[in-house]
């Protein structure tokens, strides 16, 4: 029996596969729970066209975050943050930090800090995002 598969299914199939499978299993634990349902002409369709449109929108959602990391090349950022008279740093500057001194949408695991931040003084920062990256200078000054 031909099934779509509406959930992951360990060992079995992943969400939007579709596979044949014995019609007994399809029958008394697939169907009946809700994890598969039978693969007719117009659902397999359906399910294809609903594959392409999610992928031209990721490659979309790429497409402008690329654009936004490659605006932020060269950008420089100054943060304050409290500081011993050596210039060592009370607390690491995180990438939560940046973003919001940046002032722009990202997440966290798109901004590559080389080394950590834990003195005064001037930093590279990478921010990556679809297929672009973009290095900017973090300007690290003791709160007065």
């Amino acid at each position: 029996m031909r099934v779509i598969f509406l959930q992951n299914v360990a060992g079995v199939a992943k969400r939007g596969d579709v596979k044949e499978v014995a019609s007994g299993y399809a029958q008394n634990f697939l169907l009946p729970n809700g994890l598969a349902e039978m693969a007719t002409s117009g659902r397999v369709s359906a399910m294809k066209e609903q594959s392409e449109q999610k992928t031209a929108k990721q490659e979309a959602k790429s497409g402008e975050l690329a654009q936004q990391v490659s605006e932020l090349a060269g950008k420089q950022v100054s943060i304050s943050v409290k500081a011993n008279p050596k210039g060592g740093l009370f607390a690491m500057v995180t990438a939560e930090d940046i973003i919001k001194h940046l002032g722009v949408k990202l997440s966290p695991d798109q901004i590559f800090i080389l080394e950590p931040i834990k003195s005064v003084g001037e930093h590279i920062v990478e921010v990556r995002g679809g297929d672009a990256t973009a290095k900017i200078t973090v300007t690290v000054q003791a709160k007065a």
